[in-house]
């Protein structure tokens, strides 16, 4: 899955667009003035100017999300809450829980949806206008060890951190050294000061998962969101 860089004060420019629609709907009152041999109320200007601006909005909010959906893995890309195969209350809580954009950790048994929950709640806040973004723990660490070759770490650290939205999955596996699992824990705390919900996937059992990234890390994303264990048959199979 390719990354796209959290923007710092970039996103839709509506200045550029206001002044892209004013000059447009001068040339088009112009010549609706000389049709009908009155000058325009300024009030239709600003209504047709504040139509064009929506209408630019609008334009860029679709590209936007069509580009970020290229970002998500095939299996996954067409993928919402509504196909999440709930077999009881405590599967629909957990939904109503990712769709809520809460912390949480996901922990548990190999192919019970965790990802695919990951990718709908991330698909959800692209909806909302926000910035999300998933990784594997092992592409993080790969992130962070190669800045050590002249890079910097901490712009990569800060790039992360931006983000409204994020999920490491794979967090289990024990691809980084002490020095890399530093700058997680980084991650996960500087995510915490800043109140952003950060999603944690594991296969580990709860103390496993403690053990592997530390209890200090553990504690402030369930502190902010919910521990969730997966249980029973591979997801899967389920939906087959």
């Amino acid at each position: 899955m390719s990354f796209e860089p959290c923007p710092r004060g970039r996103g839709f420019d509506r200045q550029g667009a206001e002044l892209d629609a004013s000059r447009r709907v001068y040339e088009i009152l112009a010549n609706r003035e000389k049709e009908m041999g009155r000058p325009i109320a300024r009030q239709e200007e600003d209504a047709l100017i504040e139509e064009m601006v929506r209408s630019q909005r609008e334009s860029y909010e679709r590209e936007l999300f069509a580009s970020r959906l290229e970002t998500i893995p095939l299996r996954y890309r067409n993928q919402t809450f509504s196909d999440y195969v709930c077999q009881n209350d405590r599967d629909r809580a957990i939904v109503k829980h990712m769709a809520s954009g809460r912390s949480g950790i996901l922990h548990g048994t190999n192919g019970t949806g965790k990802t695919m929950l990951a990718f709908c709640a991330i698909r959800k806040q692209w909806e909302a206008g926000r910035y999300a973004q998933y990784i594997l723990a092992a592409d993080y660490f790969d992130l962070i060890r190669s800045s050590f070759n002249g890079g910097d770490p901490l712009k990569i650290l800060r790039d992360f951190t931006e983000y409204d939205y994020l999920v490491v999955d794979e967090i289990d596996k024990k691809h980084g050294s002490q020095t890399e699992f530093v700058y997680l824990y980084r991650l996960i705390n500087d995510r915490y000061n800043e109140m952003k919900p950060t999603v944690l996937i594991s296969n580990s059992n709860r103390k496993d998962l403690e053990t592997v990234i530390g209890i200090s890390a553990f504690s402030r994303v369930a502190g902010e969101g919910k521990i969730i264990e997966f249980i029973g048959d591979d997801y899967r199979k389920k939906r087959s």
